[in-house]
């Protein structure tokens, strides 16, 4: 297993090999995934241009991608400001980081992590968040009035 951290400059759909091929600032070779929510982690990752930090298992000519890490830094000032995101494949479990509330907060699906990563890519708070006792999000909203 490797590990590597740079920028998301390339997302290429590939049908026939039905995986989205990801090229990652400084690697080599490109990476590959299959899975939808990363997918989406490193779409997201795209738009803003944001640091990642990617695992992955060494597959010969291209790596799959087991886990990624987006990380805003420098990490925006005030509180309710999602300020990581990660996903890991095996575990199938998301986690975020969001200022003013305990890290490592359980992102229970997509549509969650949905949420997350918009306010993350609009740079809006997230004032409405709501965590049952094992810090797993119930609620989440955002709001275009929040916008900075």
């Amino acid at each position: 297993m490797g590990v590597h951290t740079g920028e998301v400059y390339d997302l290429d759909f590939l049908s026939v090999q039905g995986y989205v091929q990801v090229a990652i600032s400084g690697a080599a070779e490109p990476f590959q995934t299959k899975h939808c929510r990363l997918q989406s982690l490193l779409q997201m990752a795209f738009m803003i241009g944001a640091t990642t930090r990617v695992s992955y298992v060494d597959g010969g000519s291209i790596g799959e991608l087991e886990s990624a890490t987006v990380e805003i830094l420098p990490a925006p000032t005030g509180t309710d400001y999602v300020t990581m995101l990660s996903f890991d494949v095996n575990t199938r479990q998301c986690l975020t980081n969001v200022s003013g509330k305990p890290p490592g907060l359980i992102v229970p699906d997509c549509q969650a992590q949905g949420i997350l990563e918009t306010a993350m890519r609009q740079g809006i708070s997230v004032p409405y968040l709501d965590l049952d006792d094992q810090k797993k999000i119930i609620r989440v909203k955002v709001n275009t009035a929040l916008r900075p």
